[in-house]
């Protein structure tokens, strides 16, 4: 009898170390699914799937949220004249700047090449301009190379009211980005979203 409980108590813990083993690696699995293997940030697939759920959350809750696009200036110029393994390190330099100062709730992604975005639900505007303003600061602190100050052009439009998917978020947020760089870049341009009339109202204060 002895025997036997001792037989069923190993063969209990076998089963348990290889389920944990095979959920350790679905887990790892689905994070390399989801996360960019340069900046460990999100990457676009997995950006997608996070705006839309944030979006569908905030039209429920009536809470907003607030969705940003960064982009590098000259960031093709910058690669050309020191070479990609400098542009990489700026690029992962620049994914641990955004995240610093991310609370838990929101999301940092890197779209490909010099873009990123980052999704902060239940902020307003307000929220979002300080939160940007820190990560500017940061940001300026850590991402200099071979004497080069690099900097960012950033979109950030505030949604109020949630459009119904995530196209009109996308498209109104990118165009603020290139708002912000035909300002001259090094630039942050805000603008809230009307869903009345699919349009952003820039800003101006």
């Amino acid at each position: 009898l002895l025997w036997n409980s001792l037989i069923r108590i190993a063969v209990f813990l076998i089963f348990a170390t290889l389920l944990y083993a095979l959920r350790r690696r679905y887990v790892q699995a689905v994070q390399l699914g989801e996360t960019d293997p340069l900046t460990r940030t999100l990457n676009r697939r997995a950006f997608g799937i996070r705006l839309k759920y944030n979006l569908d959350l905030a039209r429920r809750s009536g809470t907003g949220l607030t969705l940003a696009y960064v982009d590098v200036d000259d960031f093709k110029r910058l690669n050309d004249l020191y070479g990609h393994a400098v542009g990489d390190h700026l690029l992962k330099e620049l994914g641990h700047a955004l995240m610093a100062d991310m609370r838990r709730t929101d999301s940092v992604a890197r779209l490909g090449g010099d873009e990123f975005a980052f999704i902060l639900p239940s902020a307003d505007l307000k929220t979002a301009e300080e939160l940007i303003a820190k990560i500017r600061r940061r940001r300026k602190g850590s991402m200099v190379e071979h004497g080069v100050r690099v900097t960012c052009s950033i979109g950030a439009v505030t949604f109020r009211d949630s459009p119904p998917n995530v196209e009109p978020a996308i498209h109104a947020t990118d165009a603020l980005m290139y708002e912000a760089k035909h300002r001259g870049k090094d630039a942050v341009v805000f603008g809230t979203f009307d869903a009345r009339r699919r349009k952003v109202g820039i800003n101006t204060s």
